[in-house]
C-alpha cells in the first residue's frame, strides 16, 4: 500500500496530462497532499495502432518522444529517488508546452534537449545560463 495522497499517471507528450498536473501541483500546494508521480506510455498504449490511419501526421514521432523522456525519468527515479520526478516532470513539461522552442528545433530531437549540440554556438545562454532543455532537466530533478 502507498503512503501517498495521489497517484498521478503521465507521459511527458501528453498535453492533457500536463494541463492535469499543473492543478494536481496548485492542490498539492494547498493542501497537506503526496503524489506519487507514475508513468504511462502513450507510444505503448498505441503499439497496435495504426498512426497513419488514425493520428494526424507527427503523432507517432511525438508519442515515440514520449516514451524516451520516460525512459529518463526511469533513470532518475532510480537513481536519484521517487521524489525527484515530479520536479523532473515539470522542467519537462515547461520546456514542452509552456515556452515557445526555436523554430528550427524539432521537440524530440537531440538539438532540443543536448545543452550545446551547435559547437559554433555559446554554451551559455545570455544569462550566464547553460542552454539546452536536458540541462535544465536534469537541474530541475537535483542533478546539477
Amino acid at each position: 500500500m502507498s503512503d501517498t495522497d495521489i497517484c498521478f499517471y503521465f507521459d511527458p507528450v501528453c498535453p492533457f496530462a500536463w494541463m492535469t498536473s499543473k492543478w494536481v501541483r496548485q492542490v498539492t500546494a494547498q493542501r497537506d497532499y503526496t503524489v506519487d508521480w507514475r508513468f504511462i506510455s502513450l507510444r505503448l498504449i498505441n503499439a497496435a495502432v495504426d498512426y497513419d490511419s488514425h493520428f494526424p501526421p507527427g503523432y507517432e514521432a511525438g508519442h515515440t518522444a514520449g516514451l524516451k523522456l520516460l525512459r529518463v525519468a526511469a533513470r532518475v527515479r532510480a537513481d536519484y529517488g521517487r521524489d525527484k520526478v515530479g520536479p523532473l516532470y515539470e522542467a519537462i513539461g515547461t520546456q514542452v508546452f509552456d515556452i515557445e522552442p526555436d523554430e528550427r528545433q524539432d521537440r524530440g530531437s537531440r538539438t532540443f534537449l543536448e545543452p550545446n549540440p551547435d559547437p559554433h554556438r555559446p554554451a551559455r545562454d545570455g544569462g550566464g545560463r547553460p542552454r539546452g532543455h536536458l540541462h535544465r532537466c536534469r537541474t530541475a530533478a537535483g542533478n546539477r
